[in-house]
């Protein structure tokens, strides 16, 4: 069982929530037409629009979450033109800092997989234990590049190399493969040129 003092607290996990969503590139939108929503923090980039609702108890969350994407609905059809992508590309994002009991987790699944309107990310304090699990939560909002960095690259693409060589792909070519990677450049290119230079 979960110590409850080991817990993320409300404010924490809004804190980690601002933090994670702004370091990877979107901006945190706070002027909206008609009254703001207690509940919830607005995020956008480019191409999508997310709210982050963070409630206290698994019951609160689903209790209230239906408000909040009505909330966010109306949000985004006042504010977004629809021939902007993103008024196509919104997600709500559902927190709590509880532990779900089994009847909990099975109303949480369901409000998961409930695409109608928006589509729904939920975890509950059994998966945000740490600050970096509110990262693992956030994960598809996230730059693949960032998930990246933090490995180490060179170990990374010597598996990359090693496993193009167990499929039959000769060094030459996988090197030639991952050089283009590490460059940017047409990887089909690079094979075509690493064909013709090898005997």
């Amino acid at each position: 069982m979960t110590d409850p003092a080991q817990l993320l607290t409300p404010s924490q996990l809004l804190g980690a929530v601002s933090s994670t969503l702004v370091g990877a590139g979107f901006r945190q939108v706070t002027e909206t037409k008609g009254a703001r929503h207690p509940d919830i923090l607005l995020f956008e980039d480019t191409f999508a629009i997310v709210a982050v609702g963070v409630f206290e108890s698994c019951e609160r969350l689903i209790r209230e979450w239906s408000n909040c994407q009505g909330w966010l609905v109306e949000t985004v059809s006042s504010h977004v033109s629809k021939a902007e992508a993103k008024a196509w590309d919104g997600y709500l994002v559902l927190l709590t800092t509880a532990v779900a009991s089994d009847f909990e987790q099975l109303a949480l699944e369901q409000i998961a997989r409930d695409t109608s309107h928006t589509r729904k990310l939920v975890a509950s304090g059994d998966r945000l234990r740490t600050l970096s699990d509110v990262d693992a939560a956030l994960a598809p909002f996230l730059p693949v590049v960032s998930t990246l960095q933090q490995s180490n690259p060179e170990s990374i693409l010597d598996d990359v190399r090693r496993l193009l060589r167990v499929h039959g792909v000769r060094p030459l070519t996988s090197d030639a493969i991952v050089a283009a990677f590490i460059n940017q450049e047409n990887m089909v290119e690079a094979i075509f040129k690493s064909d013709r230079a090898e005997p």
